[in-house]
């Protein structure tokens, strides 16, 4: 490409081979000369304060056409229709003849990539009928005239062999043709945007200024706001709130409808435009105090009298709490108030062997002989302050109180499915077979009968105590006696009532013999332990912790003679007799016998005796062959002298070894190295 062929404009040239192959009239012609020229600037609609310029882009086709029909007064030419068409004189003269009437002329400003003025016109045969599609013709050749600059251009910019594209210079003539009233128009907007962002930020400074230094909240938004958490109803001039339980099935009769009306004086430790009015019952607070006391700790004195606190010194904060705790105390008093009454009218029907005492604001149930539960309803006037405790609270059964009371509302509203459609929703429905069935009064008595709170709380203060028994005596078990060792392993899934726990007894160093290992599970209720042993057998004991560790002792017992034949099987020695309960010798003072078990050595010249019992210990007598042989009248012949002597006691404390299964092995060692 030479310079002969540059444009001012900074423009390329391109031979159009496309335009020359859709017309072969052309191709003796020559290279047509087209100049290609950027596209001009938007006009600058916005400048932010910041400089930032928004252009106005480009009309589309039918957004010119749309501003083109946009021109036309249709009335006005309707108008002149009309008259033209009624009027007879001048329905023979052309429409558009009128004077009045005429026609707007649009003057479009049509921009392309190629100058019409520097393009010679294409030439076409005179036999051609292109004269009637002149514009379309025109139309079509400028497009593939500007394809095939595109094309070009596009080609020669990615290679960039022949040509570099540079930045075309600003027209300078285009300053000049801008109009003034543009600019102004421009300035005026730019200047109206940064005033409104002024205002706007001074706007907001002005608000949260205002917002910190009032002190007054709205009333009507505030009592919107309560409405979403409470029920509250208008009655005449006066809002009153409902914080009863009735709505989930409770049947108490306390009211507890309180008054909301408007705080007219607002201070800035009490901004709250709402003043709740409350009855004199429901002021202060109440809550339980569950504790288990001895009879050497209880005194029926103090039954009377209120349960004493720890007082402080700390007064209390003059800051008035909001409506929402002050609403959330109350409705927690309705709640306490409603459990308490519950749980006395219970005491008074609930039969047992040492009946329940339900006097002032006190209950008082037998768990165990000696061990008693109290339930406290302790009412306070004033709010305590934090430090403030009562003396050794069960707040897990503080708690069941409460989780039972809302089990009853939740039943009420909401009864398993399938519902009864012939019947109410309060029969149990294996009364329904009741008459079928023939069911005494017995058995309609238990199909009626559903256990009350107290008697709910009480069976958990029985497990508890139950529970916290059996731990206390299996950890002093084990510190007690450490051979064998005792392992429990507690299950931690267990329900209110129930739990479970298995103890291992282990030999130590000998876990892998078989037989060095006793197993025993134990179920605790609310009253009774149930001991399931490792051959199958089931033993119910009571709540006596006493039995629970006579049984465990006479485990340990067996657990020794158990592992003194596992041993002797490993070491070759004979069993003889194996008795885990032996019938004959002194008693063992506590429930339970000994066990025992003899053994023979490998070649029959030692006699091992081993007698192990839960109080009297472990105790091993030898007797060893051949003995001392004195013929007689009787007895004559030598071969005697091979029985068994006596047995004699062996001082087991002076035994090497750890435990008594290390001993054993290494008295079994020895006896037989003699030999």
């Amino acid at each position: 490409m030479n310079s002969s062929t540059t444009t001012p404009a900074g423009s390329a040239v391109s031979s159009a081979p496309n335009l020359q192959q859709q017309f072969p009239s052309q191709q003796q012609q020559t290279p047509l000369n087209v100049n290609m020229e950027v596209t001009d600037e938007y006009m600058v609609q916005e400048i932010y304060p910041d400089g930032t310029e928004i252009y106005k882009q480009p009309l589309t086709m039918s957004e010119d056409f749309t501003r083109i029909i946009q021109r036309i007064d249709f009335d006005k030419l309707s108008t002149a229709l009309n008259d033209h068409l009624d009027n007879p004189q001048t329905q023979s003269k052309n429409l558009f003849e009128n004077d009045d009437f005429e026609i707007p002329e649009v003057i479009t400003n049509v921009s392309s990539f190629v100058n019409p003025a520097q393009r010679q016109p294409v030439q076409f045969a005179p036999n051609s009928n292109a004269s009637n599609f002149e514009s379309i013709r025109s139309k079509i050749m400028n497009a593939l005239t500007n394809i095939s600059v595109m094309h070009d251009v596009i080609k020669i910019g990615k290679e960039q062999d022949f040509l570099v594209i540079d930045r075309v210079a600003k027209d300078v003539t285009a300053k000049q043709e801008e109009k003034p009233i543009t600019v102004l128009v421009a300035k005026k907007k730019a200047l109206l945007q940064a005033s409104a962002i002024i205002s706007t930020a001074y706007e907001r400074l002005q608000s949260e200024q205002s917002q910190a230094s009032r002190n007054r909240m709205d009333f009507h938004s505030e009592l919107l706001a309560m409405r979403q958490s409470w029920r509250l109803r208008k009655r005449g001039s006066n809002i009153l709130g409902d914080l009863s339980y009735r709505s989930a099935g409770s049947s108490s009769q306390q009211p507890g409808t309180i008054e909301v009306v408007r705080n007219d004086n607002q201070t800035p430790t009490n901004p709250s435009s709402l003043k709740i009015i409350i009855p004199k019952s429901l002021e202060g607070g109440n809550f339980f105090a569950v504790r288990t006391n001895k009879d050497s700790n209880f005194q029926f004195s103090n039954l009377f009298e209120p349960l004493k606190l720890h007082q402080s010194n700390a007064t209390p904060s003059l800051v008035e709490p909001a409506w929402q705790h002050k609403l959330e105390n109350i409705q927690n008093m309705l709640f306490n108030n409603e459990l308490f009454s519950r749980l006395a009218r219970e005491s008074v029907q609930l039969k047992l062997p040492i009946p329940t005492i339900a006097a002032g604001n006190q209950i008082i149930a037998t768990l165990f002989p000696g061990l008693q539960l109290s339930i406290n309803f302790v009412i306070q006037h004033h709010p305590l302050p934090t430090n403030e405790s009562v003396s050794d609270p069960n707040a897990v059964l503080e708690h069941t109180l409460h989780q039972l009371l809302h089990e009853i509302h939740y039943r009420n509203l909401h009864h398993p499915l399938p519902h009864p459609t012939s019947a109410t929703l309060a029969i149990n429905s294996a009364r329904y077979f009741a008459g079928p069935r023939a069911y005494d009064k017995k058995t309609l008595t238990q199909l009626s009968h559903n256990e009350t709170i107290l008697e709910q709380v009480i069976a958990q203060g029985q497990h508890s105590m139950l529970r916290l028994r059996t731990m206390c005596l299996i950890d002093s078990l084990a510190i007690e006696v450490q051979d064998p060792l005792i392992v429990p392993f507690w299950n931690y899934l267990n329900s209110q009532t129930k739990t479970s726990v298995r103890i291992d007894l282990y030999s130590y160093g000998y876990e892998g013999l078989t037989g060095c290992r006793t197993s025993v599970m134990l179920h605790i209720g609310t009253r009774t332990v149930k001991a399931i042993l490792r051959d199958g057998r089931v033993l119910n004991l009571s709540f006596e912790s006493q039995e629970l560790r006579h049984l465990l002792l006479n485990l340990i017992s067996q657990h020794q003679i158990a592992g003194v034949q596992a041993l002797a099987k490993a070491m070759g020695w004979k069993v003889i007799s194996m008795t885990p309960l032996v019938g004959v010798g002194r008693q063992e003072p506590i429930s339970g016998t000994a066990s025992a078990i003899v053994l023979l050595s490998p070649n029959g010249s030692r006699i091992l005796s081993v007698k192990s019992g839960p109080h009297s210990g472990i105790k091993v007598r030898l007797s060893t062959a051949p003995q001392e042989f004195y013929p007689n009248s009787l007895v004559t012949d030598q071969q005697w002298e091979q029985l068994n002597g006596p047995f004699k006691m062996v001082d087991w404390q002076r035994m090497a070894g750890k435990t008594f299964i290390n001993k054993m092995e290494f008295l079994m060692a020895c006896l037989v190295a003699k030999q």
